[in-house]
């Protein structure tokens, strides 16, 4: 056989599985200062997305206009909890989950007044949210474990980026796996972006499950239709959205298996 083919061929076959296939394609990634978010950061901090071939920008958005960035185009992905991209897109802001994040275990809660014995009390009552309150937690996400996040990105930005968008992926779970192995300098890398020491990210970080590829793929299969549909179905009702999207079009799992 001729050397020169056998040796195209092997480099053609190391090209195919190659991160370098994402050619350090540039991507924005809109996210808040919350936990759960902080496997991104981690990632670009400890040079995995550049290990993966991608060239990431992190930046912090408020949720309330992260939707925005989306659709001006300046950021092409976002984190966020899942009812939230039925939101956006019932909004027309086009965008689609690539894999789940987080679940809350504890970390989300409703603080009420100690008048209010009982969370069935709420009902008819005014409720602020995002702001300080008082009085007595009546329930968190250990009693209700419905706080969970995914991320994505534009239908645009996965279909003219697939190998970027698969290198994306990895990148958050090999930024898991980093937490495996040596917890102490992932906690104290994500604790800096956010100003505390690796001791207090860890304490933080006690109430909520990162989610690896294995949960992933149990989540998409089961849990998340039966959320999304009930999710969308009270967004409706409550006059949030005013029509429901299609559901079948809000997540890409071919870049988690």
């Amino acid at each position: 056989m001729n050397p020169a083919k056998i040796v195209a061929g092997a480099i053609t076959a190391v090209l195919a599985v190659s991160p370098a296939l994402a050619q350090g394609t540039k991507v924005a990634v809109g996210i808040s200062g919350w936990t759960g978010f902080a496997p991104l950061v981690l990632a670009k901090e400890a040079g995995i997305y550049a290990k993966n071939g991608l060239d990431v920008s992190i930046k912090k958005i408020p949720q309330a206009s992260r939707h925005l960035a989306i659709a001006s185009g300046d950021v092409q992905c976002a984190a966020t909890t899942v009812e939230t991209w039925i939101v956006w897109n019932a909004n027309g802001v086009a965008t689609t989950q690539l894999f789940q994040m987080d679940k809350s275990y504890g970390a989300d809660g409703m603080v009420v007044r100690n008048t209010i014995p009982s969370i069935k009390d709420v009902k008819g009552k005014t409720v602020a949210a995002s702001a300080p309150g008082t009085g007595k937690i009546i329930a968190t996400t250990l009693d209700y474990p419905m706080v969970m996040d995914t991320f994505g990105c534009t239908p645009k930005f996965i279909a003219e980026n697939e190998a970027a968008v698969k290198a994306l992926t990895k990148s958050y779970f090999d930024a898991l796996e980093l937490i495996k192995t040596d917890q102490r300098k992932a906690y104290e890398i994500m604790g800096a972006d956010v100003k505390q020491t690796g001791e207090q990210f860890g304490n933080s970080a006690k109430y909520l499950r990162w989610q690896d590829q294995a949960a992933n793929k149990g989540f998409f299969t089961g849990e998340f239709n039966t959320f999304n549909k009930e999710a969308a179905d009270l967004l409706l009702e409550i006059g949030v959205i005013k029509q429901i999207p299609d559901l079948g079009k809000l997540v890409d799992t071919r870049f988690i298996q």
